[in-house]
C-alpha cells in the first residue's frame, strides 16, 4: 500500500478515519495473495447434509425437548467425541474437535463439517471419513437422516424455516426472501461440498482456472435433480438457485472485458454488492458504494463474508461449486481439483483447455449436467488431466486410494455422460 508522506495515510484513505478506496482494495488483496514461496499448498472441505425426521421426512428441528432435534443430535455425538460446544452472536451453536474441525448448523439446519486444512488427502479423507460416520451414527440413534443431496428433495420451500436467527441471518434471509423462492431455499434447503484449496505460486493462474471450470464442476458433480417430492428439470437445481439470485456475482467478473487484475474486479463487484448488514433490518439493502464514508473496517470485512461467488478468496479458494455428495464420493472433486490447480504442468494445459465460463454456459451445466455431448466430452478428459496431475504430486499429497476412489467416480459417471442425481431418479 502507498503512503503519502506529508499526511502518513494511505493514498485514498476516507476522511475522519473511515476507509478509502485504497484500505478497502487492501482488504481484498489480501483474500487473493497470501502464499509464501516455498510454503505447501493444503486442502480442505465443508460438507453439507439435509437433515430430515426419520419417521415423517419433514425438517428436523432445532431443538424439541419431546422428540428429535438437531441439538439433541449434535450434542449426544459431542458426548461421545469431546467436542466443545460453543454460542456465538447470541444463536450460532457450534460444535469444536481437538483436531480444529467444526461441525455447525446453516441457517435452515442443514448439518456442515469444516474440517482443518491438510496436507495430504490421506489424512482429509481419514478425518472427514470419522466425522461423517460419527454423525450418521448420531443422527440414526435421534430418528433423523441426514441426506447427502444437493437441495431438500422431498420438503416444499414453504415448510423450510429459518432455524438460526442470529442477526446476520436474520438480515440475509430478509434479504433472500424478496429474491423469492429461490432465495429461501438457497438460505434453508440446499447443501454443497465445497473444496478449499491454498492459492500457490502461480495464484492468478490459478484463480483464472478455478473459476473456468466452475460449469463442469456443476455438471460433473451434479445431485440436486429432485426438489418438494418431484422431478425439477435440472440436473443441479441447487445450482439453478444460485443462477437466479446472483447472475453477476463476482466469480464470473474475471471473464468480462475490462482490467485483467482479480483484486481490482473483485473490489468493484464487492462496492456495487447489497450491503445486507448494514442498514435498518427491514430496509432493502444498498450498494456498500453508498456507504462510503460513513462505514468503517470492520463493516467492509464483514460485507465481504456476505458476497457468495462460486468460487470464493478467503487467503485461499473456496470452490463452492458441486453439490453434496455420498460420503463414498468424497475424494473425487478433492482429486479433481487439487489435480488441475495444484499441479504447475496441468494447471497450465488446463488453462489452454477451458474457455472462459460465462452465465449461459453456468446455467446450461445446472440444467443439462453431462447429458450435453460437448461438455461430458471436456468433463472426461480434464478429468483424465486430474489424474494425471494427482499422480505427479506424489503419494504424499494424493495418496493412491484417493485417486483410486476419483477414477472409480469417473468411469462409473463422468466418462457415460452420468452424474450422481441420476442414482437418486
Amino acid at each position: 500500500m502507498r503512503v503519502n508522506s506529508r499526511s502518513g495515510r494511505s493514498r485514498g484513505a476516507g476522511r475522519a478515519g473511515h476507509p478509502g478506496p485504497d484500505d478497502l482494495r487492501e482488504e481484498v488483496r489480501r483474500r487473493f495473495f497470501p502464499h509464501e514461496a516455498g510454503a505447501p499448498v493444503r486442502v480442505g472441505v465443508e460438507a453439507e447434509w439435509i437433515p430430515l425426521l426419520s419417521g415423517s421426512g419433514h425438517p428436523a428441528p432445532l431443538d424439541d425437548p419431546a422428540g428429535p432435534s438437531l441439538l439433541s443430535m449434535l450434542r449426544g455425538c459431542s458426548e461421545r467425541t469431546g467436542w466443545t460446544e460453543r454460542v456465538s452472536d447470541g444463536a450460532v451453536v457450534s460444535f469444536h474437535a481437538p483436531t480444529g474441525g467444526k461441525v455447525s448448523l446453516e441457517p435452515g439446519g442443514q448439518v456442515e463439517y469444516s474440517s482443518p486444512p491438510f496436507a495430504g488427502t490421506a489424512p482429509l479423507l481419514a478425518d472427514l471419513h470419522d466425522v461423517a460416520g460419527l454423525l450418521a451414527r448420531a443422527a440414526e440413534r435421534e430418528g433423523i437422516r441426514l441426506l447427502a443431496v444437493g437441495i431438500d428433495p422431498v420438503n416444499p420451500v414453504e415448510r423450510a424455516e429459518l432455524l438460526i436467527a442470529s442477526d446476520r441471518y436474520r438480515r440475509m434471509a430478509r434479504h433472500f426472501d424478496r429474491c423469492g423462492p429461490a432465495g429461501r431455499r438457497m438460505m434453508r434447503q440446499t447443501a454443497a461440498f465445497h473444496v478449499n484449496v491454498d492459492f500457490g505460486p502461480d495464484p492468478r493462474l490459478q484463480w483464472r482456472v478455478a473459476n473456468a471450470l466452475v460449469p463442469l464442476l456443476i455438471a460433473i458433480f451434479a445431485n440436486s435433480a429432485r426438489c418438494a417430492g418431484g422431478a425439477t428439470g435440472f440436473r443441479s437445481f441447487r445450482a439453478q438457485q444460485w443462477r437466479e439470485l446472483m447472475p453477476g456475482a463476482p466469480t464470473d467478473a474475471p471473464t468480462r472485458k475490462g482490467s485483467a487484475d482479480p483484486v481490482e474486479i473483485y473490489y468493484r463487484a464487492a462496492l456495487r454488492a447489497p450491503a445486507l448488514l448494514l442498514g435498518p433490518e427491514d430496509a432493502a439493502p444498498l450498494p456498500f458504494e453508498r456507504w462510503m464514508g460513513s462505514a468503517d473496517l470492520d463493516a467492509w470485512r464483514r460485507h465481504l463474508t456476505t458476497l457468495f461467488p462460486e468460487v470464493r478468496p478467503r487467503g485461499y479458494m473456496e470452490i463452492r461449486s458441486c453439490d453434496a455428495l455420498p460420503p463414498r464420493w468424497h475424494a473425487a472433486p478433492i482429486v479433481f481439483l487439487q489435480g488441475l490447480l495444484c499441479d504447475p504442468g496441468t494447471l497450465a494445459e488446463a488453462a489452454l483447455r477451458l474457455p472462459p465460463a460465462g452465465f449461459e454456459e453456468l446455467e446450461a451445466a445446472g440444467r443439462y449436467g453431462l447429458h450435453d455431448p460437448t461438455r461430458q466430452a471436456l468433463a472426461r478428459d480434464l478429468f483424465d488431466l486430474a489424474l494425471e496431475g494427482a499422480r505427479r504430486l506424489g503419494e504424499d499429497v494424493v495418496d493412491g486410494a484417493a485417486i483410486r476412489s476419483a477414477g472409480e467416480f469417473r468411469d462409473r459417471f463422468t466418462a457415460k455422460g452420468r452424474d450422481p442425481a441420476g442414482e437418486a431418479e
